[in-house]
């Protein structure tokens, strides 16, 4: 699995909690649509979460926190609420076969969104080198400690996609989501 920012993470041990076991994804992807004064909306999408725990269980465990947590919890909106981010909608979505979850929300300011940062007429998101980036309006560059995503400020639009890690040998979710429906 690829390295993620801290927000990131935090975002998606909020999102993806579970006890026993682990659940995971195939690849994040964000929609920043931006405001004069650096504020804005996102689109957080995570695409094809399954859980790799072992026993049935530890499966249930997970299964029961995502769903209460996604489509019930208010914790994880006080959450997001306490960093800046104003939770407008989540939900968790049937594509194909696939679990997949979209979080839209209101930001404040642009720095509090995987460490983007402002600077000189440029925004850029600055990632470790393992981290692969599956997609981006923005200009990818590369260097011997880094990568790094740079959008002029004239774009209003900020889009990147990552992966996170192949998920063909863990559960799939989406007949229990169909379940609970």
């Amino acid at each position: 699995m690829s390295r993620i920012s801290k927000s990131s993470f935090l975002i998606l041990i909020l999102i993806l909690i579970s006890t026993p076991g682990c659940l995971v994804f195939n690849k994040i992807s964000y929609e920043l649509i931006l405001n004069e004064d650096k504020s804005g909306t996102a689109t957080l999408c995570i695409t094809d979460i399954r859980s790799d725990a072992t026993d049935s269980e530890a499966f249930r465990q997970d299964t029961s926190a995502l769903f209460s947590l996604m489509l019930k919890g208010d914790e994880f909106i006080g959450e997001m609420k306490n960093e800046g981010r104003f939770i407008t909608s989540r939900k968790l979505i049937l594509s194909g076969d696939n679990l997949d979850a979209e979080v839209k929300f209101d930001f404040s300011y642009i720095a509090g969104i995987e460490n983007i940062v402002y600077e000189d007429g440029f925004y850029f998101l600055t990632m470790e080198l393992a981290d692969s980036i599956v997609s981006t309006n923005g200009e990818i560059i590369k260097s011997k400690t880094y990568k790094r995503i740079l959008w002029d400020d004239k774009q209003k639009v900020l889009r990147f996609s990552m992966f996170s890690a192949e998920t063909d040998a863990y559960r799939k979710l989406s007949s229990y989501y169909k379940k609970q429906e």
